[in-house]
C-alpha cells in the first residue's frame, strides 16, 4: 500500500506557484487588470487630455472659436452674395470696364494710343509686361513738352478704367520723357 501512496503522492504532488495561482486567482487577475488599466491612463489616455486644454490641438474652445469664425465667415459670403444678385447688369459692364475679368491688352493699348494723340505726343519706344493682375506699361515720348506731358496725365487720370502713372522722368529739355502706368485686372 505504500507504493501505492507514494505514487499517488507523485502524481498529485503541487508546487507552491501552482497553490499560489489556486489560492489567489481573483487577487491576480485583479493586480493584472490594474496594471493594464494604468498602463492604457498613462499611456494613452493623459497625453490625449492633455491635448485638448489651453487651446492645443484638441482643445474644443479653440475649434469651436475656428467653427464660429467660419460661420460668421459664410454667412458674410452669402450676404454679399445676395447683394450681388441686386446689382444691374449694366452696371457690371462698367465696373468690367474699370478693373478687367483678364489682361485685355487690345483694349488698353487702344485706349492709350487715343490719349496718346489726343494730347499730341510721339511715342519713341513701349513696352508691355502682365502678371498677377497687374499691367505694367513703359512709354517714352519725343517733342512733348510739360504742358503736354501735363494734359496727358489728366486725360489718364480721368479714364474710367483704373491706371497708375508710377514713374515720370525728363531727360533734356523736353526732348525725351518716360512714364510707367499700371493697371489692374482680376485673375
Amino acid at each position: 500500500m505504500r507504493k501505492d501512496s507514494k505514487k499517488k503522492d507523485k502524481n498529485f504532488q503541487v508546487k507552491w506557484y501552482h497553490k499560489l495561482l489556486v489560492r489567489y486567482w481573483f487577487i491576480i487577475i485583479l493586480v493584472i487588470m490594474i496594471g493594464l488599466f494604468s498602463f492604457d491612463y498613462f499611456f494613452v489616455i493623459q497625453p490625449k487630455l492633455a491635448k485638448t486644454q489651453n487651446g492645443k490641438s484638441l482643445d474644443l474652445k479653440t475649434h469651436q472659436n475656428i467653427l464660429n469664425e467660419q460661420q460668421d465667415y459664410l454667412n458674410k459670403l452669402k450676404n454679399l452674395e445676395k447683394e450681388s444678385k441686386k446689382i444691374k447688369e449694366d452696371e457690371l459692364d462698367k465696373l468690367d470696364y474699370v478693373v478687367a475679368q483678364d489682361a485685355d491688352l487690345p483694349k488698353i493699348l487702344n485706349k492709350l494710343d487715343a490719349l496718346i494723340k489726343q494730347s499730341r505726343l510721339e511715342v519713341s519706344k513701349y513696352g508691355v509686361g502682365w502678371q498677377n493682375g497687374e499691367i505694367t506699361m513703359n512709354f517714352s515720348f519725343t517733342g512733348g513738352d510739360y504742358q503736354k506731358v501735363k494734359g496727358f496725365l489728366k486725360r489718364i487720370e480721368k479714364n474710367i478704367r483704373i491706371m497708375d502713372v508710377t514713374s515720370v522722368s525728363f531727360k533734356g529739355v523736353g526732348s525725351s520723357i518716360s512714364l510707367t502706368i499700371k493697371s489692374y485686372y482680376l485673375q
